[in-house]
């Protein structure tokens, strides 16, 4: 979006007095209903017609229907690889097999335990279908199926006996291009809007694919659009959820901003109304309800329209400067006396000095944005205490960066937001190139690196996961390829504990590497909850967060089967956890762990002794006070 498209947008909340055309004066919605839990790692809901109900999805996992009064009970659940899922007018749902790698068609059950009817079936194998790949969304179309393809960057009309009608997208942030779609909808004239993620933007597009407008950028102000999850469209307006604003934003077909809600605010899970990372909105057919998934918070929300309509919904309060700056991203890495952590909604690197009992904060490094210094998003951290470096691997960008940081250990401890200078970046399109010349017998993409470790072994090669290639890269100290290793899925972490470097997947899976990626022994599965957050390797055991459980686990690996101390539970006084996601070692003796859901750091001992908490503003290392509802709750367990 340019900056005449930028103030345009923030001039139209200056003159919002004026209800916009497309918006009755009492058709606002974002007035909280009521709520119910689902599953952790739901992801999307959306309303079967006419009813109290709704369909909803956890990816990988299983499709189920909700009753939104009783929560208790699925009305049936369809276990799968459903990565996509969407409800038709009629009731009948469209989901996406990874597995099959088909688009199926399907009927609701008339009562609970029915069979379900196959309707229609999409097969990426049959002729002249191009092979899916991550399918994100799906949405009905006059010629077919809208299929929103997100790590390829594109959107694609499929017919049902497998033509191909349209496509739209390829990397990059001009008109018609995009950076990890994440949703699409279609207006009655047929017009496609699709929120284009890392772009921070919506575009909109004429029913043959030309290109017509986009709106958004990146910000927290009202008109602009933060890393936006999901969309749907009824009436003339348009309805976009934004994750890393926490809300609701509503616009008419042209992109004028009109109204948002659901504003999270500064102290995590505030309750009814307030939104946190919600990752799809879903509004019924006649514009009276919205539903909002919120995987993070494990609910649905449910609301309906403002009793003082459009008065009362541009009431509701709007950001402000603090509301952004205290979240903590899954990553986490450490070494000797160096730590750092990354805050999405500011896209800065967090570095604390991890001397003394806790984190204290020295500095931070990069901001969000696309020049040589900024960073995209962050996909993987590795940090190397002893040059005082950190590399940072950018998966909107496609680049690598270093960066190093002037401090004097021996100097008092301080604040310096200057300390951290960039020394080098590269470009992955390069490493792209490399590889195909490395490895030519292979088909490579533009890498995509989501976790780091380098063995302690002198002249060790930095290891890398690449999730676009499913492959362990060595590199280089001037991280050029060099070799290339296992074959992996779904990285969470690379772990070491001297010479030894462990690859962790997601679902449990842990293959030992040998220093320069290739395997290194059998694989074995770690015990406990799945999936996994991240993980850190302390003399054997592996400690392993669990994020849907809220507790930190460990497997001892020489053991077969055999668990080592276990500790945590929901909650957010000191010792729980709320969705913990990165873990490391401190040193030798220390275990410091991301509770994202609760923004800050712990730290413990590897017998699972609470140490320390610690976030950007404040650190301490006396427990704070339990509330009595969780001590009796603590008392009762």
């Amino acid at each position: 979006m340019n900056t005449l498209q930028t103030i345009s947008s923030l001039l139209a909340v200056a003159g919002a007095a004026a209800v916009s055309p497309a918006l009755n004066a009492e058709d606002a919605l974002g007035a909280f209903t009521s709520q119910v839990t689902v599953p952790p790692g739901t992801t999307r809901a959306a309303f079967i017609p006419g009813q109290d109900r709704a369909l909803v999805l956890r990816p990988g996992r299983d499709i189920r229907m909700i009753d939104l009064l009783d929560e208790d009970t699925p009305l049936f659940v369809e276990e799968g690889p459903f990565t996509a899922m969407t409800v038709l007018e009629d009731g009948s749902w469209l989901a996406f097999d990874a597995d099959e790698q088909r688009i199926i068609h399907r009927d609701l059950p008339s009562t609970a335990g029915s069979g379900i009817l196959d309707l229609r079936q999409l097969d990426s194998l049959q002729d002249g279908v191009e092979p899916f790949m991550d399918v994100v969304a799906l949405e009905p179309h006059p010629d077919g199926v809208l299929v929103v393809e997100r790590s390829p960057h594109r959107v694609r009309v499929i017919g049902w006996d497998g033509t191909e009608h349209l496509r739209l997208g390829g990397k990059g942030s001009g008109d018609g291009a995009f950076s990890f779609p994440a949703d699409a909808a279609i207006d009655s004239t047929g017009g496609i809007y699709v929120v284009d993620r890392d772009n921070h933007r919506v575009q909109r597009f004429a029913p043959d694919g030309t290109f017509v407008d986009s709106w958004g950028g990146r910000g927290a102000f009202p008109g602009l659009v933060s890393a936006p999850s999901s969309i749907d469209i009824e009436g003339d307006l348009v309805y976009v959820a934004e994750e890393l604003n926490h809300r609701v934003s509503v616009f008419d077909p042209g992109g004028r901003f009109l109204y948002q809600w659901g504003m999270h605010p500064l102290v995590p899970r505030k309750g009814e109304g307030a939104i946190h990372y919600p990752m799809s909105i879903d509004v019924s057919a006649d514009g009276s309800r919205a539903l909002v998934a919120e995987p993070f918070e494990r609910r649905l929300q449910s609301f309906e329209r403002f009793p003082g309509g459009i008065k009362e919904a541009r009431t509701q309060p709007l950001p402000s400067k603090e509301s952004i700056l205290s979240h903590f991203g899954p990553f986490l890495a450490a070494d000797d006396d160096l730590l750092a952590m990354w805050e999405p909604e500011s896209g800065a690197v967090t570095v604390f000095d991890v001397s003394g009992d806790t984190g204290i904060n020295i500095t931070v490094f990069t901001n969000h944005g696309s020049g040589w210094d900024d960073l995209g998003r962050l996909g993987a951290l590795h940090l190397d205490a002893d040059a005082q470096e950190f590399i940072v691997s950018d998966v909107v960008n496609d680049r690598l960066q270093v960066w190093r940081l002037e401090r004097d250990r021996d100097a008092m401890i301080k604040y310096d937001p200057f300390m951290a200078r960039l020394a080098t970046a590269v470009e992955l399109k390069r490493t792209l190139r490399q590889l195909e010349a490395l490895a030519p017998d292979r088909t490579w993409k533009t890498p995509r690196i989501e976790a780091f470790a380098r063995s302690r072994r002198a002249g060790a090669p930095l290891l890398a996961a690449d999730t676009a290639n499913h492959v362990i890269i060595a590199l280089d100290d001037q991280l050029d390829p060099i070799g290339v290793g296992v074959d992996c899925k779904d990285p969470v972490a690379l772990v070491r504990e001297g010479d030894s470097i462990l690859l962790v997947e997601a679902d449990g899976t842990c293959v030992p590497l040998a220093s320069d990626g290739t395997r290194a022994g059998p694989t074995t599965m770690l015990t406990g909850d799945h999936p996994i957050g991240g993980a850190a390797l302390h003399e054997g055991v592996l400690y392993h967060s669990a994020r849907e459980s809220d507790r930190l686990e460990s497997t001892m690996l020489a053991i077969p089967g055999a668990t080592g101390p276990a500790w945590g539970r929901t909650g957010d006084a000191d010792g729980l956890f709320y969705a913990p996601s990165g873990v490391a070692m401190i040193g030798d003796d220390r275990i410091v762990v991301v509770d994202q859901g609760n923004h800050r750091a712990q730290i413990f001992s590897p017998q699972g002794d609470w140490l320390s908490t610690f976030s950007l503003s404040s650190g301490y290392t006396t427990p704070r006070r339990r509330s009595s509802e969780e001590a009796s709750t603590e008392e009762e367990g």
